[in-house]
């Protein structure tokens, strides 16, 4: 699921649509969750986290955008709120519906799932983190560039520890959210699409 699938996609074997796949195993994933008596289900969710960690989730969300927003200010221009721009409507859609249909599914797979599943292999500690991290920006391969991979890997590594320092995954699906909607929104939403590889 974190290598070979997403191998398969990137080489053309699986038609190019990720997202069908990935509604396929988070649902699988959600009731294998439900089901096992070993998995605290209060971290399907855990509000409690967001209380006790969404200040500084925030705070480090407005310092890497805004390390973010002026790299593109300086070596895109062109880029800057090009979907705002182009397509007002869409980029208001993307800002409802990411969340809901993309983040959630994306943090139960990675980080609750994840954390659970390989806790065995990878440990409980940083490890977990490190290999969570790594394996959401690989799976980025599909999109086909590199600014995707690298993005990823750095979002993917925060989620991580965001996830292992609250066990909220509300908390973590609330960080994802505004880095993956600021993505759209400065005009780097390009390189998180199945369509921009050819």
């Amino acid at each position: 699921m974190f290598v070979v699938i997403p191998l398969l996609f990137y080489y053309r074997v699986l038609p190019n649509y990720p997202l069908p796949f990935l509604v396929l195993c988070v649902t699988v994933i959600y009731l294998f969750l439900r089901r096992d008596p070993s998995f605290d289900r209060r971290h399907l969710w855990k509000l409690a986290g967001v209380r006790t960690g969404l200040k500084l989730v925030l705070i480090r969300a407005a310092v890497l955008c805004s390390v973010i927003g002026v790299g593109v200010w300086l070596f895109m221009p062109e880029r800057l709120f090009s979907l705002v721009r182009r397509a007002p409507l869409l980029w208001a859609s993307v800002m409802v519906l990411y969340p809901l249909l993309s983040v959630y599914p994306q943090e139960l797979f990675f980080r609750a799932f994840f954390f659970h599943r390989y806790r065995r292999l990878f440990g409980q500690g940083v490890a977990t983190v490190i290999a969570s991290a790594l394996l959401f920006g690989f799976v980025h391969i599909v999109f086909g560039n590199w600014i995707s991979i690298l993005l990823s890997s750095v979002g993917g590594m925060l989620f991580a520890r965001t996830y292992f320092h609250s066990g909220s995954l509300a908390l973590v699906c609330i960080e994802h959210a505004l880095y993956g909607n600021f993505i759209f929104t400065i005009g780097l939403g390009e390189f998180f699409y199945h369509g921009t590889r050819r």
